[in-house]
């Protein structure tokens, strides 16, 4: 550093120091309309698996809450709770499908039993 002087200015003793340039406001709202239209798609979806497959449990996506505005943050959070819901709702469906289509060979019916029993080395 030849040459070159920096001068600081002298402490102020207890004045408060300069305030950051104003941040830039960002408008949530359409995020926020984003997220409750996407929260109420899932809702639906939700009802209708648990609506047309009523043998199983429901599943319980969000805690009861009061009414309240909720942040941004607590919207994604519900979305990503709804969405886990309904993967985990679609995913016992199909696993209830597919153990159905894995099923064995169903027994003969009665006739059947009764005939191989009266007749046992005739076959048909």
């Amino acid at each position: 550093m030849s040459g070159v002087k920096i001068k600081i200015p002298p402490s102020s003793g207890g004045a408060l120091p300069p305030s950051p340039p104003d941040l830039i406001s960002v408008d949530e709202g359409p995020m926020r309309r984003e997220l409750l239209r996407q929260i109420a798609q899932l809702e639906r979806e939700l009802s209708g698996l648990v609506a047309a497959n009523s043998p199983y449990d429901p599943v319980i996506a969000s805690p009861l809450r009061g009414p309240t505005m909720l942040r941004t943050a607590e919207l994604e959070e519900i979305r990503d709770e709804l969405l886990n819901a309904a993967r985990t709702m679609h995913d016992r469906i199909v696993r209830r499908a597919t153990a159905t289509l894995e099923e064995p060979e169903p027994r003969p019916g009665f006739f059947a039993r009764l005939r191989a029993r009266v007749w046992p080395n005739r076959s048909l």
